[in-house]
């Protein structure tokens, strides 16, 4: 017998809202129960698609049954909006960052935890295919002990994405918005992160927000890991642009990520695999290229087929609320080290949360 498709609200109606309510529509197993955004402007574009849009969660909940909603808010109203959500017993998909602050983070995984409702954090590029190749390659020491990795995420945001005033806010920074997709990403890929030293810069849009980063972090393996980020310039090395994931930005082809082991190295996400045909190699060694296979694949709508199956019980969160809250410590690290001009060591990941602690 057919399932019924899970009815979903979503909650935001923004930039990344909108791609939500598109797949949530588009997704055989769901079915769009409301949206919820109070800007009556941006309310107003997304009713001229068709979409009922409600003022607010209770409006939402009077018009009809709702099993599960995704949050799509600014950073600062995830807390507000899951939590709303999570009393009234909802399965919760929160955008990522799961919270604009570790503590407003640690209530939404406790509401959760009392309720007994599945909370899935929207850390979406690890539902790509090769994420997940490239995972289980380094797992089964493909690449051999890692030493080091670089990740570049340059882009040239348009004037307009500023219109909205929490954007130039200190919520609303590149870090925030950008370099935690990457963070959670090395997390995943590295395991957990111990050490953040970082600089920030704001020189370029002179905000109060930074516009460009440059971070250090240490693995707890011993790796170590380069980021550069900025949103301010143009170029083609991003993952959105090499992985052609977000509409919105034009395909790059160069991968921004290197992933450098005592064995191989790979780029992501073109999975370009380099390494020796011969143990013993050095660098006087000519090196191999080649392209690991995977299947291409759209994040977002797996992501939603994800939460579906969580929704249901019959999968555990790729991306748990512990999980989500460890990469938001990990990311705010970066902004603590940038202000105070010293390294954050942190302790830990989502089995025993991580608490950041500034070394002299």
């Amino acid at each position: 017998m057919a399932k019924a498709p899970l009815r979903i609200a979503v909650i935001g109606a923004g930039l990344i809202g909108r791609r939500h309510i598109d797949c949530v529509r588009d997704e055989p197993g769901a079915a769009l129960a409301g949206v919820v955004e109070p800007d009556q402007r941006v309310a107003a574009a997304v009713g001229e698609t068709g979409v009922t849009v409600r003022r607010d969660i209770d409006a939402l909940a009077a018009a009809g049954p709702v099993d599960a909603a995704i949050v799509a808010t600014p950073n600062a109203a995830h807390r507000e909006g899951a939590m709303d959500c999570l009393r009234r017993g909802w399965a919760v998909l929160v955008e990522k960052p799961i919270a604009d602050t570790p503590e407003a983070g640690a209530e939404i995984v406790a509401a959760a935890k009392e309720r007994g409702a599945p909370l899935l954090v929207g850390h979406h590029r690890r539902h790509h295919d090769c994420v997940a190749v490239a995972r289980r390659l380094i797992a089964e020491g493909g690449l051999g002990r890692l030493a080091a990795v670089s990740v570049q995420w340059a882009a040239r945001k348009p004037d307009e994405y500023f219109a909205q005033a929490w954007r130039m806010s200190a919520a609303g920074g590149p870090v925030m918005i950008n370099l935690i997709h990457d963070i959670d990403l090395l997390r995943h890929l590295c395991g957990e992160i111990v050490g953040v030293t970082a600089e920030t810069g704001s020189a370029l849009r002179g905000g109060e927000v930074e516009d460009s980063a440059a971070v250090l972090l240490r693995f707890a393996d011993g790796a170590l890991g380069t980021i550069t980020l900025t949103d301010s310039a143009l170029s083609p090395w991003s993952w959105e642009a090499a992985s052609g994931e977000n509409p919105g930005i034009a395909a790059g082809g160069q991968a921004p990520y290197r992933l450098m082991g005592t064995q191989a190295s790979l780029e992501l996400p073109s999975m370009r695999l380099w390494r020796a045909d011969h143990a013993g190699a050095d660098w006087s060694t000519p090196l191999e290229c080649e392209t690991v296979p995977s299947r291409r694949t759209d994040p977002l709508p797996a992501q939603l087929r994800h939460f579906i199956a969580v929704a249901r019980g019959e999968a555990l969160p790729l991306v748990g609320g512990e999980d989500g809250l460890a990469t938001l410590v990990a990311t705010r690290a970066v902004i603590e080290s940038a202000s105070t001009h010293k390294t954050v060591r942190l302790g830990g990941g989502p089995e025993n949360q991580p608490v950041g602690e500034r070394i002299g």
